[in-house]
């Protein structure tokens, strides 16, 4: 008998040891780590000798409104500009318009807005807990912003005026959170918050330079033709304007860095195969456009806002939009990030993507004709964030999974959802434009949408991994009980 249980024991003990490995390499539960950089710069601290002069928030939307600031100095010539320098300017923190859904900034709180012609010069300064730290207006011609620092503002410096010549240096920039995951609808949007400097210009020459932007949802907005050179981003990165990509190419400079590394856009790069020891080299990497493009056992932990940003659309000029080879994401893993990642376009194949400790697991848009396999979130507020449209694509991922889906242009009547088995993962919330409602059936309608566009219906199909991770688990462990179950059996009729 002693040595029956001795058997037993035994194979209890190979069936748990066998069982732990296979479950935890299923689902890669590894032990969640915060990867964040420690904050130093090369640069000399601004400011840092200086006494600053307390005032209240400054607000100039006329030419008159200078006078009102016996502090500044100058008559706003060109030879001799209004400046503006050694102020520290408090707030009570970021404020959000009081009956917008979802919650956008109130850009009216500011530290310091200028909306004139004049020439001016903001410098030596220091601004915290505002919605917008410095925002400048519409009137705006040159605007010159030098060694401020700004902390803790909903957007740190913030213009949208496509005509106003910008020069930013040698600011320093931390803590600009976005208010609203819903965010991750329009990355280049400024209402929701988030970047370190948000500029949109044509004019030429602007310029921003050897600025230090840390911890911000977004560092720097990359738009037009502004010259970004001499940048330092920690725990944060920058972003690209799709639309304006051709003009900003030629104006962003290889001096940037993320994370002490070099700062990469990949535009139109066919045949790109990244490993481990490629990715080690950049601190932060965006793809646009890039044809058969291959990514495998990649893992990236330093917050760079998105771990892996790819948009693989290509313009066709004979048959349209097109992504002939399409793009192939094999065992990779993103943590700490804003949004983990980020997947737009068509022909993804996609297997093992793991994500973790994220604001936003995986955000999808606009995706088709792809085929996404044991895809995993852990620790992040919202696992997958959908943007309609999904058509011709089939996402496997675990049941307790849970989905936030938006359709801004409300093109949709019904959505229908598959499942391979009884889930809950598809929960779908309020979109920015329309409103979901689930019936019995499992069709999901849209109500007050847009009755000018067409009517289409959108097909997604959910599945759940049919042997992985947990399943597997379960099964060894159903099998070591009946083994141990049988040989007990065995023993008692035989009377061992």
């Amino acid at each position: 008998m002693r040595k029956i249980k001795n058997v037993v024991l035994y194979i209890s003990i190979c069936f748990l040891i066998c069982g732990i490995p296979v479950y935890y390499s299923s689902f890669g539960t590894d032990s969640i780590q915060n990867s964040e950089i420690e904050v130093t710069s090369n640069k000399k601290p601004v400011c840092s000798d200086l006494l600053y002069i307390a005032v209240d928030p400054i607000n100039i939307s006329s030419s008159d409104d200078w006078a009102l600031y016996p502090f500044i100095t100058g008559d706003g010539s060109d030879l001799y500009p209004y400046v503006i320098e050694n102020v520290e300017i408090h707030g009570i923190g970021v404020k959000i318009e009081g009956s917008t859904e979802p919650p956008q900034l109130n850009l009216s709180y500011s530290g310091i807005y200028i909306d004139s012609n004049k020439s001016f010069i903001i410098r030596s300064s220091f601004i915290t807990d505002f919605s917008v730290g410095i925002h400048l207006g519409f009137d705006v011609n040159i605007s010159q912003v030098k060694n401020v620092i700004i902390q803790d503002c909903g957007l740190g410096i913030f213009n949208s005026w496509h005509f106003t010549t910008i020069n930013i240096s040698d600011c320093q920039i931390s803590n600009c959170k976005w208010i609203s995951e819903l965010g991750a609808t329009y990355l280049n949007y400024f209402m929701y918050g988030g970047y370190g400097i948000y500029t949109s210009s044509f004019a030429v020459p602007s310029i921003i330079q050897n600025c230090h932007v840390s911890n911000c949802s977004i560092g720097i907005l990359i738009s037009r033709s502004i010259n970004i050179t001499k940048n330092e981003l920690i725990n944060c990165g920058f972003f690209i304007e799709k639309s304006s990509i051709v003009i900003s190419l030629p104006y962003v400079h290889d001096d940037n860095t993320v994370n002490g590394k070099p700062f990469k856009i990949f535009y139109y790069e066919d045949n790109l195969t990244i490993r481990q020891s490629d990715a080690d080299i950049y601190g932060q990497m965006l793809f646009f456009s890039c044809d058969n493009l291959s990514i495998s056992q990649v893992t990236i932990t330093e917050p760079c806002s998105f771990g892996l940003y790819i948009e693989n659309y290509r313009m066709n000029i004979e048959i349209g939009i097109e992504s002939a080879n399409g793009t192939h994401l094999e065992n990779i893993v993103c943590e700490n990030q804003l949004i983990g990642m980020v997947l737009t376009g068509i022909v993804f194949q996609a297997n093992k993507l793991d994500v973790k400790n994220c604001e936003i697991g995986f955000g999808l848009a606009n995706v088709r004709n792809s085929n996404f396999t044991r895809l995993l979130s852990t620790e992040c507020d919202i696992p997958f964030y959908i943007i309609a449209r999904i058509t011709e694509t089939t996402i496997e991922t675990s049941p307790s999974m849970s989905f936030y889906m938006v359709d801004p242009l409300s093109r949709w009547e019904g959505l229908h959802v598959e499942y391979e088995r009884p889930s809950k993962n598809f929960d779908i919330e309020p979109s920015l434009s329309c409103t979901f409602q689930l019936d019995a059936t499992g069709l999901y309608h849209i109500t007050n949408r847009n009755e000018e566009i067409p009517v289409v219906d959108l097909y997604v199909n959910i599945t759940a991994p049919r042997i992985a991770g947990y399943d597997i688990w379960i099964l060894i462990s159903i099998v070591a009980i009946a083994s141990i179950l049988c040989i007990r059996k065995y023993c008692i009729k035989t009377k061992i």
